[in-house]
């Protein structure tokens, strides 16, 4: 299932380890320092609002248009996840109006080929995802 082409690796030889160990300095670099960029901001999305903590698994709202998944925590703020699985842009049908992008991985930010900072109403770009949140005392 990991695509080795010939025998794989031997877990417990010395040339295994040193081929398995991290290079820290990469993460300076590039598409390394991105990916670093993007985890970090996705932990201080889940530390900055609530409702993904304190949410019921019963309270959280999933549904699937075509290729994207919706995923809708309650709470003040809410936040709404937006995955696509589609090679081609998407728009939800449920129009997320009122809702304000909080994150976008198809961003220039995080080497993506999108906008600079799309909004909620826009296309969702292909195999990425899109993190939305609705402002206190909004409604949709």
């Amino acid at each position: 299932s990991f695509a080795w082409s010939g025998e794989v690796p031997d877990p417990a030889s010395e040339a295994t380890f040193s081929r398995s160990r991290l290079n820290h300095s990469l993460r300076q670099k590039g598409n390394h320092q991105v990916l670093l960029r993007f985890h970090r901001k996705l932990l201080s999305i889940r530390n900055e609002y609530r409702c993904i903590k304190q949410s019921n698994r019963r309270d959280i709202t999933v549904a699937i248009e075509g290729h994207l998944l919706l995923v809708r925590y309650p709470g003040s703020p809410e936040l709404m996840l937006i995955f696509s699985f589609s090679n081609e842009p998407s728009t939800p049908l449920l129009a997320p109006l009122g809702w304000s992008t909080i994150l976008d991985s198809s961003a220039n930010e995080w080497a993506g080929q999108g906008t600079a900072a799309p909004k909620a109403s826009d296309p969702v770009a292909p195999w990425s995802v899109r993190v939305l949140s609705l402002p206190l005392g909004s409604a949709t």
